[in-house]
């Protein structure tokens, strides 16, 4: 390998590809399998985390032919696919137990892959992919925060109100028009 080089590992990259793909509605049929791609990143973006992402959304919007060999080769990647199912699977309030024996591993396995895939533990990322869906579904479908929290599997829409001040420090009431806001 040359020594400008470098090969990492990089869960918010697979993450990023996994919310790209469902945002722009990808097929879920598997791409043909890259043993390995490349990218090429400014050295001083590759090691800042809060560089890269936008760096890597930039990419995408982009969509040229070095980009899109190097999403399908993270689209062939267990991570990818692990992320995929915990979008899909995640929000609905289930246990790691339940979601690991779906998954089809012990949940201690189970434990090491999403730690491995997400970069840290699961039950935050999941809690805070649960709240994006939330606001989102308040945002696009202008519903209130009850009707919002019993869709998301809350207890109550207090349990939503919760998370959106613990996550976003403001309680849901100080965002405001939140879809004017977003939609104009």
């Amino acid at each position: 390998m040359p020594t400008n080089l470098r090969a990492i590992r990089c869960p918010t990259l697979v993450r990023l590809q996994v919310f790209i793909d469902q945002g722009c509605d990808v097929p879920r049929a598997q791409d043909a399998a890259l043993p390995m791609a490349s990218l090429s990143v400014p050295l001083a973006t590759a090691r800042d985390a809060q560089l890269l992402e936008p760096w890597y959304i930039h990419q995408a919007l982009g969509a040229n032919a070095e980009y899109e060999r190097f999403a399908v080769a993270l689209r062939s990647s267990e991570e990818y696919w692990l992320v995929h199912y915990l979008l899909e699977q995640g929000g609905r309030q289930d246990s790691l137990q339940m979601l690991a024996r779906r998954y089809g591993v012990s949940v201690s396995h189970f434990r090491r892959l999403c730690r491995q895939a997400l970069g840290g533990a699961t039950k935050p990322a999941l809690r805070n992919w649960r709240v994006a869906r939330a606001l989102l579904e308040v945002i696009r479908e202008g519903r209130s925060l009850t009707e919002v929290a019993q869709n998301q599997g809350y207890c109550s829409s207090s349990h939503l109100s919760r998370d959106v001040r613990e996550l976003l420090g403001v309680a849901p009431s100080q965002l405001g028009n939140i879809a004017g806001v977003m939609c104009s």
